[in-house]
């Protein structure tokens, strides 16, 4: 089932990877301050819902990665030729 939260000024959310989720303000004058966090050990798990829901954005994403031989350090080959073809 769903899990309701009612965030208030000065609270922080934490969303654990993989959790679907909606934000709803209830105030006009709401701000929101997001951040996702991708953790190299989970990106083979997280790619290949990546690739089927948005592939011209996962292979921008990667190819900006393939930039930077230090971000490909421990990805797995399967990702990284698949960001080369």
């Amino acid at each position: 089932g769903a899990c309701v939260i009612v965030q208030r000024a000065g609270e922080v959310v934490f969303v654990p990877a993989g959790w679907w989720h909606v934000v709803l303000n209830c105030s006009a004058s709401t701000t929101a301050l997001s951040h996702s966090i991708g953790l190299r050990r989970d990106f083979a798990k997280t790619w290949p819902s990546l690739v089927e829901e948005d592939p011209e954005m996962a292979l921008f994403w990667l190819q900006q990665v393939l930039k930077e031989e230090a971000y490909c350090d421990g990805l797995p080959n399967w990702i990284l030729e698949w960001g080369k073809g």
